[in-house]
């Protein structure tokens, strides 16, 4: 079982960043390859090998999970 690409949430920036697992892989953010750790937007196209996915955040201004987890 091979980690291709690594998506990470900062709860206190409320920011997700993505990055190659290896740093060898051809993965690309936005039709750019991803070297570096890249922070993520919505609807950022996001290519792991021949999979193509659509990045949408769940955690945002208007959400966080710490706000189920306060209460």
């Amino acid at each position: 079982n091979e980690k291709q690409l690594i998506i990470s949430y900062d709860p206190r920036g409320n920011e997700f960043t993505a990055w190659s697992a290896d740093g060898k892989n051809n993965n690309y953010l936005n039709n750019k390859a991803l070297y570096t750790a890249t922070p993520l937007k919505a609807y950022d196209l996001l290519e792991v090998g021949q999979t193509k996915l659509i990045f949408i955040p769940f955690c945002s201004e208007a959400f966080q999970w710490k706000d189920c987890t306060d209460k």
